[in-house]
C-alpha cells in the first residue's frame, strides 16, 4: 500500500496510506487529510496553486516512480509559473504510484 507523507506549510508531517491501484490525485489525498492546499482553478491544472515538492520519489511514467509525470500543457503550466517540473508537481495532474514524501508551498 503506497504511503504518502506531507510535509505541511507549519512542516508538520502527515502519514497518509492509500490502497494500491487506487488512480488517485495527490492534490486528493492532501485535500482528503483535511490540509489546506490552493486550487484556484479547481483542479483543472491551469494555476500551478496546488503545486507540491517532490521531497522523496521519483516524477516519471515508469511503475517504479512514485508520481505519475505530466503532459506538455501542464508543464508550460509550470514553467510560465517559474516552478521547476523535476522538483515539483501540479497535485491535481498526477497521480499517486508509489511511496513519496511532497512539500507543501511555503507562501
Amino acid at each position: 500500500m503506497p504511503q504518502v507523507v506531507i510535509r505541511d506549510k507549519d512542516f508538520e508531517e502527515h502519514v497518509v496510506e492509500v490502497p494500491e491501484g487506487s488512480d488517485v490525485t495527490l492534490l486528493k489525498v492532501i485535500q482528503d487529510q483535511g490540509i489546506e492546499i490552493q486550487s484556484s482553478c479547481g483542479g483543472g491544472g491551469w494555476c500551478s496553486t496546488c503545486a507540491v515538492e517532490i521531497l522523496e520519489g521519483t516524477i516519471g511514467d515508469s511503475p517504479e516512480d512514485a508520481v505519475s509525470g505530466m503532459d506538455g500543457e501542464d508543464l508550460a503550466t509550470m514553467e510560465e509559473n517559474g516552478l521547476d517540473p523535476t522538483k515539483m508537481v501540479l497535485s491535481c495532474q498526477c497521480n499517486l504510484k508509489n511511496s513519496c514524501k511532497v512539500g507543501m508551498p511555503y507562501l
